[in-house]
């Protein structure tokens, strides 16, 4: 197995979970859409790329910021929620999902990543 984008320790994914970081907005009716704004950013990386990242920011906001124990867990929920599209997404197309496939399979009129 041969993996075209890296991921743990890569610039990509520090870049990733910065851009999570920076773009989360708390808004109830806001927190799906910093995913699709990581997955036209970031079109080729790998489809779990994505819930590494929201994974990973969930981690630091909730040890770095006073306010990250409250958002931490929407996070962790999207990373899941990503994690269950990719599965999906993967059995349809019988290949590993990228960000770009995911965008495609959100734009059928997801109720949690739309803009």
């Amino acid at each position: 197995m041969t993996l075209d984008t890296p991921v743990m320790g890569d610039s990509q994914t520090d870049r990733m979970i910065a851009f999570v970081v920076e773009g989360y907005n708390p808004a109830p009716e806001h927190r799906g859409a910093v995913v699709i704004r990581l997955a036209r950013a970031f079109p080729r990386a790998r489809g779990l790329q994505l819930t590494l990242a929201l994974a990973s920011a969930a981690e630091g906001m909730s040890t770095m910021l006073a306010a990250g124990w409250v958002q931490a867990p929407h996070l962790y929920r999207l990373a899941s929620l990503v994690a269950v599209d990719i599965l999906q997404t993967e059995l349809e197309l019988n290949r590993t999902a990228m960000a770009s496939d995911l965008l495609a399979y959100w734009g059928k009129d997801d109720p949690v990543f739309h803009d």
